[in-house]
């Protein structure tokens, strides 16, 4: 999530860092923007999850196909792409 930026206030030696009022408020509106961002990621978990689960989309038209859900003239135009590039 490159989107996303953790501000650390630490050191290694573990001396803090003395911000601004205006770098303070800053860092605030940066860290509510950034979880706001994550909730908004993590609300569609269920989205990326049921997409990653699904059968390939032309798996999905080619069972339509075969079993007569497209009308006449879709069904013609598959047809005709199905003949002129049969399989090798």
């Amino acid at each position: 999530m490159s989107d996303y930026v953790i501000f650390n206030t630490e050191f290694p030696d573990g001396k803090g860092v003395n911000f601004t009022e205006e770098e303070k408020i800053a860092r605030q509106k940066q860290e509510e923007s950034t979880n706001k961002k994550i909730e908004e990621f993590e609300a569609l978990s269920w989205k990326r999850h049921r997409v990653a689960r699904y059968p390939d989309i032309g798996d999905q038209l080619d069972n339509l196909y075969k079993e007569g859900a497209f009308s006449a003239s879709m069904a013609a135009k598959i047809k005709k792409v199905k003949d002129d590039n049969p399989k090798g």
